[in-house]
């Protein structure tokens, strides 16, 4: 239980929190507004998207496990880049191509049928509620300007669609692999594209559950180091493994 927690609960900060520097290309952002879609999909559906990315590696290559961010690239695909926290403290670098919209977890869970954690879309979504309806001490930032997530988040706080989830053999959340249906939750933030340059992300939270068996006191923090390329960088769409996909 401790060990899915650890990471399937994926935030980004301690409850201390970190303190981003200025970066130096444009610390100008636009955050995707909670009622907006961006390149057709809601935040829900990207959080959906998200999670079919974070179990689509196995280990050593997932980005799940990786607290230098030497495997941001892995399976990333699409106009949206996908970051990932991993459990303690670490400050990732990560290149992002230029025309990249940013999406990370302020802090997120999931539950699906494959982990045995309910067989119903209504007990998949309870389950992964219980888990974020006890996340604190939540705050995201770029370059230093702090994101307003609302009280607990609940701004940014989106459910995903019933979706369908492939656990690749070996990955950091359920190394048996296998397929079913899944449900998350969690506190997000899509950033559309920052200029090129060099940013700082950083996002914290934690998760208390003390009347769990065993108590459930869950914190991470990640402090993201981002260069964003220019229009000028040659970069090509990886070729993503047939086998995590339906």
């Amino acid at each position: 239980m401790m060990r899915r927690l650890a990471l399937a609960v994926i935030a980004a900060g301690a409850v201390t929190g970190l303190i981003a520097t200025p970066a130096s290309a444009s610390s100008t952002f636009s955050v995707v507004q909670p009622h907006q879609r961006y390149a057709g999909k809601t935040y829900g559906q990207w959080s959906a998207a998200w999670w079919q990315w974070a179990v689509s590696a196995p280990d050593p290559d997932s980005p799940l496990n990786d607290p230098t961010g030497e495997n941001c690239a892995v399976n990333q695909s699409g106009p949206v880049w996908f970051l990932a926290g991993t459990p303690g403290t670490s400050s990732p670098s990560c290149t992002v191509p230029a025309g990249k919209a940013i999406l990370f977890p302020v802090i997120t869970a999931e539950c699906s049928s494959v982990e045995k954690n309910g067989t119903t879309e209504a007990e998949l979504r309870a389950c992964a509620a219980n888990y974020i309806n006890h996340a604190t001490a939540l705050h995201a930032s770029v370059d230093g300007t702090p994101i307003d997530l609302g009280p607990a988040g609940s701004r940014f706080r989106f459910q995903s669609p019933f979706f369908r989830i492939c656990f690749v053999p070996d990955n950091p959340i359920y190394p048996d692999g296998g397929k079913g249906r899944s449900v998350s939750d969690g506190v997000w933030v899509l950033l559309r594209p920052l200029p090129p340059g060099q940013h700082e992300i950083n996002f914290t939270g934690t998760i208390s559950i003390p009347e769990a068996t065993p108590p459930v006191n869950f914190q991470i923090s990640v402090n993201y180091h981002v260069t964003v390329a220019d229009q000028s960088s040659d970069y090509e769409e990886p070729e993503i493994p047939a086998y995590w996909r339906w």
